[in-house]
């Protein structure tokens, strides 16, 4: 389940899709743009500095996964080694700190989401 999540999660983060109540935001944009952006800029900082933490924690649990071929399931009807699930949980969160960060630098009205569905519908 948590890797289901994290694999999804900078795709949801690219386009604005995170479920979270913007209300007041919405709200503010309306009548005051400008700190409307402000707390924007400073809730997708604090995201960014929060999954660079998760990428800092992960990675050392990924190191020790790696080296000791540590195992989940029962042996002999099902195993997994657990280094591929911490490496994506941490290459998930890095990735996410980084789109966080570029949304602090730039407003997410200047970046037009790129949406291949458009395309393919407009051929047929």
């Amino acid at each position: 389940m948590v890797l289901i999540v994290f694999l999804q999660l900078p795709d949801v983060v690219r386009m604005n899709r995170l479920t979270r109540s913007d209300g007041f935001l919405t709200i503010l944009s309306t009548t005051r743009p400008g700190s409307a952006d402000s707390i924007r800029r400073t809730i997708n900082f604090v995201s960014a500095v929060f999954m660079g933490l998760v990428a800092y924690a992960i990675w050392p649990e990924f190191l020790e996964m790696y080296e000791t071929k540590d195992f989940f399931g029962v042996p002999g009807i099902f195993t997994a080694p657990w280094w591929p699930i911490k490496l994506a949980i941490f290459l998930s969160a890095l990735m996410c700190a980084l789109l966080f960060f570029i949304k602090v630098l730039i407003p997410d009205d200047k970046v037009e989401p790129v949406r291949l569905n458009e395309h393919a519908e407009e051929d047929s």
